[in-house]
């Protein structure tokens, strides 16, 4: 088959190396000029071949001498009558014409071609073959005389066997290659038989096609650039009008870089997946080997693997492990961050922290303060007078002279428990705390000046402040539930009034059916009493111990006492100056206080935990003394 003269042309372009196929392919595209032209290639030749009379007949008509005598004249004339001479004559427009002298028919009628139609219908050779008698290459295309088939086989025998993987046709040349690649090849016609017959091929006898076969192909080689000499990879450069080859000799696996006159190896390794600079055993897709890595900002990839001595990224947080692979969170700069982080230490881990907090000069305890509990859990803020709050916990050392200490209030929370914005901060300066008991710390304040809501407090000292403490409802009218005791085991001159209160007025005890039961005493509970005595001396007859407590059957009791004076029992803080009003017993997260409002004053104390065991109330007198005492216990509000 053919090739496009455009594509040869570009195979043989400066700089290009034609190659084997290449060469093949354009030495098949054209006519060699020993070879005879088939008839079937010339274009038309056949049909018009076809429209011909035979050789014989046209050899008989020729050598018959009467053809054609009744329209045509003889040789010799001997057929022409004196009117065809004549007519001859006059057409020719001349008189007697000599005997040597040829006519050619003119006019419209005319029935041979003339030099311009010969020449317009024939190949002349002088536009295919040059001045040395060989077909020009520009030319052997338009011939389209033949087309050359390169094979692989090494025999004509090898070909025929293997003849359908090549695509010929009738009077297409085979080249056959020699074993030996300085013979050449040996070519053979296919003359349109049987493509499995050996007499369908004619040998050529040529066995080599030489450059000089070729017209122009060794100026346009004479016009590239040598190859080089030794084996190797080269670039080619061309300056100042000169092409050379240079070498690119890099050492194995290592990337190349533009020096900006050559290419060069740089100091990038590569094992065909993965990167090394500084090693020849990449560990990572990019393995940087004792080096130092700047930027402006490195991008992390979600990631949930875990490898020693690697930073990471999971679920919106940094990650750093150690060598063993443990990880470890990166804090950002919040306060949730460090807070979790602070109650993930230990008890002891904490407490180092907290000496090496301790500011040079602090006389006081290192810790830092906590509220465990607020008694009582209620404030009713109807009442006009102080009411007292007692905070229980650790190191509340916060005074009224230390620049550092203080303690203050937040409401939190709306009367509906909705959380606040913004909390209401308030300051508390009415406070009490002994250095020598530190886990109490007693204030009092007019609580109708403060609006409904949810309070805690916050002790502050040595610049150490408790996280939080347990809420304090501050309400309008805190709603109980009346409690009817029953009066049992009454004794000596203990008597029950037309209000139910227990009397005593002489020697006698009593006490009440269960109130609180177990469970009640495990989830907290306010019991109000009401208290009255006019119990007093009578001379030297002083009165004997007078009680009305909360009692178990476990022989704990906890109340008030009157012994001259009414007071908290079992541990006195110095009485009160008048009659006690209402008493209130409460039990909240395991600490049982007891707070007492006297003429509008309250007092609290608190004591340490005690069993859940049920209680009862219990009131008793000793002898002495003169009036009575009554009390009962009125309201219960259970937490």
């Amino acid at each position: 088959m053919s090739t496009p003269l455009h594509t040869i042309f570009s195979w043989f372009e400066t700089g290009d190396f034609p190659t084997q196929a290449q060469f093949q392919a354009s030495w098949s595209s054209f006519w060699h000029k020993d070879d005879l032209v088939p008839i079937s290639q010339i274009s038309g030749l056949t049909q018009v071949i076809e429209q011909m009379a035979s050789s014989e007949a046209l050899q008989n008509h020729i050598n018959d001498s009467n053809a054609h005598t009744g329209y045509l004249a003889k040789l010799d004339a001997s057929n022409l009558t004196t009117v065809n001479v004549n007519s001859w004559k006059e057409k020719l427009g001349v008189g007697e014409i000599p005997a040597n002298v040829a006519l050619v028919d003119m006019g419209e009628n005319q029935s041979v071609f003339n030099k311009d139609q010969i020449t317009s219908i024939c190949m002349l050779l002088e536009n295919y073959v040059n001045s040395n008698g060989k077909i020009m290459s520009g030319m052997i295309e338009a011939l389209g005389l033949t087309q050359l088939i390169p094979v692989s086989e090494f025999t004509l025998q090898d070909f025929i066997a293997n003849h359908s993987t090549y695509d010929f046709q009738i009077n297409d040349i085979i080249a056959i290659p020699s074993s030996d690649p300085q013979q050449g090849y040996r070519l053979y016609f296919y003359n349109g038989g049987n493509k499995t017959s050996e007499d369908s091929y004619l040998a050529t006898g040529l066995s080599n096609v030489t450059i000089a076969m070729v017209q122009g192909l060794q100026a346009a080689l004479d016009s590239n650039m040598n190859k080089p000499t030794a084996s190797g990879n080269y670039y080619a450069r061309h300056f100042l009008g000169q092409a050379s080859w240079i070498a690119i000799n890099p050492a194995s696996s290592y990337l190349l870089f533009w020096n900006g006159n050559d290419f060069i190896g740089s100091g990038i390794y590569t094992d065909g997946t993965k990167f090394g600079i500084g090693t020849t055993v990449p560990a990572e897709a990019f393995h940087l080997n004792n080096g130092r890595l700047r930027t402006k900002a490195v991008v992390f990839d979600e990631n949930t693997e875990a490898l020693p001595y690697q930073i990471t990224h999971k679920n919106r947080r940094y990650y750093g492990s150690d060598l063993t692979g443990a990880q470890y969170l990166f804090m950002y700069q919040t306060y949730a961050d460090l807070h979790n982080l602070l109650l993930g230490l230990t008890d002891p881990q904490k407490e180092q922290i907290r000496n090496d907090l301790r500011l040079t000069g602090e006389i006081y305890s290192t810790g830092q303060p906590r509220i465990d509990s607020v008694i009582l859990p209620f404030i009713d803020n109807s009442y006009t007078f102080t009411q007292y709050v007692t905070l229980i916990g650790l190191n509340l050392f916060v005074d009224n002279q230390t620049p550092t200490a203080n303690l203050i209030m937040k409401r939190v929370k709306d009367i509906n428990g909705s959380v606040l914005s913004t909390p209401e901060v308030y300051n508390i300066t009415n406070f009490n705390v002994l250095q020598s008991s530190p886990n109490t710390l007693n204030f009092g304040v007019k609580w109708n000046t403060y609006p409904e809501g949810y309070y805690q407090f916050f002790c502050t000292h040595n610049h150490l402040t408790n996280p939080a403490s347990p809420e304090l409802l501050v309400k309008k009218g805190i709603s109980f539930t009346t409690l009817n005791p029953v009066w049992q085991d009454l004794a000596g001159g203990a008597t029950v009034d037309s209000n139910n209160n227990i009397v005593l007025g002489s020697v006698g005890s009593a006490r009440t059916n269960v109130l609180i039961d177990t469970t009640q005493m495990v989830n907290g509970f306010v019991a109000k009493c009401s208290v009255s005595t006019t119990v007093t001396n009578n001379g030297a007859n002083f009165p004997g111990p007078t009680r009305f407590t909360l009692k178990g059957d476990d022989g704990l009791e906890y109340g008030v006492s009157l012994t001259g004076s009414l007071d908290f029992y079992p541990n006195t803080v110095g009485g009160f100056t008048t009659n006690v009003d209402v008493i209130y017993i409460s039990y909240y997260n395991g600490i049982l206080t007891l707070s007492a409002e006297v003429n509008g004053k309250t007092k609290i104390f608190a004591v340490t935990s005690i069993p859940t065991t049920p209680r009862y109330f219990y009131a008793s007198r000793a002898g002495g003394g003169i009036g009575s005492f009554s009390a009962k216990p009125t309201q219960l509000l259970l937490l």
